[in-house]
């Protein structure tokens, strides 16, 4: 739904997209759509899942690439998509799962945070011990407890994730920078939601 909100510029409900089985309807004008309107080559490379063409949001775009987790694929095809420059202003949409759980950590940023953001378990083992202590969570009360000490490593693995995202993210920059496109275009960067790690007694 909020991604269906970001593409269309409508509430969930004016799209009727609001469970995790509503598609983006063809009547949607989204943003692609007004991008190729105005003579944008327009192309989306994404990581699939809930963005991808069986829930809408491949209208619009004359390139749409959807495929597994993997970063070194994401960034190969950016690039791919950059020297296939052929005048037109570009319309490039990139999309990651790779700051969502399973947490994926590459070994640039492991070692260069390892001090201020130590693991004691392995992301594996820690799945392992949420699920056997996620009952004892109380919505609206803070996690406390072996349930608050675990949320609090699931977190740090959050922040490498994200730290490692953040990384790739930047090659896209220099990317995007070294093809010129930086002069005159505009970068933006944002998230469909963001996470809770038991504050309020939800994760």
């Amino acid at each position: 739904p909020s991604q269906a909100a970001m593409f269309s510029g409508l509430y969930p409900p004016q799209i009727s997209v609001r469970l995790y089985k509503d598609r983006l309807p063809d009547e949607a004008w989204t943003l692609a759509e007004h991008f190729q309107r105005a003579g944008y080559r327009t192309v989306a490379i994404t990581d699939g899942g809930f963005v991808g063409r069986p829930f809408g949001f491949a209208q619009g775009f004359e390139w749409f690439e959807e495929g597994e987790v993997d970063v070194p694929r994401m960034l190969a095809s950016v690039q791919r998509e950059l020297d296939a420059d052929d005048g037109r202003p570009l319309f490039l949409f990139v999309q990651s799962y790779r700051a969502h759980k399973p947490y994926r950590v590459d070994d640039i940023t492991s070692a260069r945070l390892a001090q201020s953001y130590p693991v004691a378990r392995s992301f594996e083992k820690l799945e392992k011990a949420i699920a056997s202590d996620y009952e004892t969570l109380e919505r609206g009360a803070p996690a406390a407890g072996a349930i608050g000490s675990t949320l609090g490593e699931y977190e740090t693995w959050y922040r490498l994730a994200s730290a490692s995202l953040d990384l790739a993210f930047g090659s896209i920059l220099d990317s995007l920078e070294g093809a010129g496109i930086l002069e005159n275009g505009v970068v933006a960067f944002t998230s469909d939601h963001g996470e809770s790690f038991g504050e309020h007694g939800v994760f």
